[in-house]
């Protein structure tokens, strides 16, 4: 199967929400310097929990948005977790796996586990914290939406159990730093089968678009394409913005 976008993952197939978006960041490959300081604020948090269960020192980060102030909010708000769930991270065991990459690639008409950066990787990601095989945590830095929906788990619930043929249950979990909130998803192997042709959906649906169009919603205010007008967002006149609020 020759794959014109492949490698997928969760945030390329995420971002065909918006086809137009799509083509400026993988066909047209526009890039912009980040102006988003909760990116820095979220990988800030990651690498320090990363460190911190892998026993290591504090990280060395090169922030270039972050003021002195926003860096020390940053520890405060990590160190407060860290002391708040601090028998979870005591009783980690040593099996646990951090940042783990991971891949899925065709082989013989199926989907298997491969590396991440296998050359025939169709499909890749990588996971916060893995425990036991079984238990899946993706830390979150920002709001809780109004509506989580699961499906960046789905895709490490997929992985896990073509990785795991033993394992029959995974647990899978968001966890709102800020807010000390867990959202849990379980999988069971018998998902197995919708899980995979959900992926294969997604990027069927992706790989056959003709047409990039836009898809106009409130998210396109922070989209960094409207922020540097390659895209003139969902109003550009009065009655647009009367249309757009009804």
């Amino acid at each position: 199967m020759n794959l014109k976008f492949a490698p997928y993952s969760f945030s390329k197939i995420a971002t065909f929400k918006c086809p137009f978006k799509f083509k400026l960041t993988y066909i047209d490959k526009l890039k912009f310097p980040s102006t988003n300081i909760n990116l820095e604020k979220g990988r800030y948090i990651h690498k320090y929990l990363e460190n911190y269960i892998l026993k290591k020192e504090e990280p060395e980060f090169k922030f270039e948005l972050s003021s002195k102030q926003n860096i020390e909010n940053y520890k405060k708000i990590v160190k407060d977790f860290i002391n708040l769930n601090s028998n979870f991270f005591k009783n980690l065991s040593e099996s646990v796996k951090v940042e783990k990459s991971f891949g899925i690639k065709i082989k013989d008409g199926d989907l298997i586990p491969c590396e991440y950066f296998d050359k025939k990787c169709i499909l890749r990601g990588k996971i916060d914290l893995i425990q036991n095989n079984n238990i899946i945590i993706d830390w979150k830095t920002g709001k809780i939406p109004l509506q989580v929906k699961p499906d960046q788990l789905k895709l490490y619930a997929f992985w896990t159990f073509l990785k795991y043929p033993e394992i029959n249950k995974i647990n899978t979990n968001f966890v709102y730093i800020e807010q000390k909130t867990v959202k849990n998803f379980t999988f069971y192997r018998k998902d197995l089968p919708s899980l995979k042709k959900y992926f294969i959906s997604e990027i069927k649906k992706i790989e056959n678009t003709k047409d990039f169009k836009k898809n106009f919603s409130p998210l396109c205010f922070y989209c960094i394409f409207y922020q540097n007008k390659i895209c003139n967002g969902p109003i550009s006149t009065l009655d647009e913005f009367k249309n757009f609020i009804k």
